[in-house]
């Protein structure tokens, strides 16, 4: 006996359902889908590892550039730290030839480690990923210096925070009176 909600919709051979071919092209459409969003997972945390690097890298880099300040901020204040500070950190920006790369110490066997390392101003690690470096340019006014630090990852071969490259050195310039 038939229901009279069955003869309202008259059944016609072969679409009773889904057949394997339409499941199959259905999973395949997901499939596709799905591993093209999890790529862009992918690039998006690669993204944000360079982004977390340069950060890093810029934070120290100004964290330098505020010590060297800081120490030439002393020169009228307290000649005697203004010594001290000098001779620990390495920095006497009036014997540098301009535009002379310093290279801030990553091992603590340097006489300038306590200083920058993790005793002092703590910008430099032992066997860092990265190599500070500053550079010095008289400037205009007399007693001014246009200080350059830079802040780049260290090799080939080594990891920080992402791939190495020379995309995310970075550059932080100081002007000291």
């Amino acid at each position: 006996m038939r229901r009279s909600d069955d003869a309202a919709v008259p059944r016609r051979r072969g679409e009773a359902g889904m057949s394997l071919v339409e499941v199959l092209v259905a999973f395949f459409l997901l499939l596709v889908i799905s591993l093209s969003v999890l790529e862009m997972f992918t690039l998006a945390y690669a993204v944000n590892m360079g982004s977390e690097a340069r950060t890093d890298l810029t934070y120290r880099a100004q964290r330098v550039g505020e010590a060297i300040r800081w120490i030439y901020s002393l020169q009228d204040a307290n000649p005697t730290l203004f010594d001290t500070a000098k001779a620990n950190s390495g920095v006497d920006l009036a014997a540098l030839a301009p535009g002379t790369k310093v290279t801030l110490p990553t091992s603590p066997a340097a006489t300038t480690w306590a200083f920058w390392g993790p005793a002092g101003v703590n910008v430099v690690e032992q066997d860092a990923r990265f190599v500070l470096h500053y550079t010095a340019h008289p400037g205009g006014a007399a007693g001014r210096w246009r200080v350059v630090v830079g802040a780049d990852p260290r090799g080939e071969g080594r990891r920080y925070l992402g791939s190495v490259s020379a995309a995310k050195a970075v550059r932080y310039v100081a002007v000291i009176p």
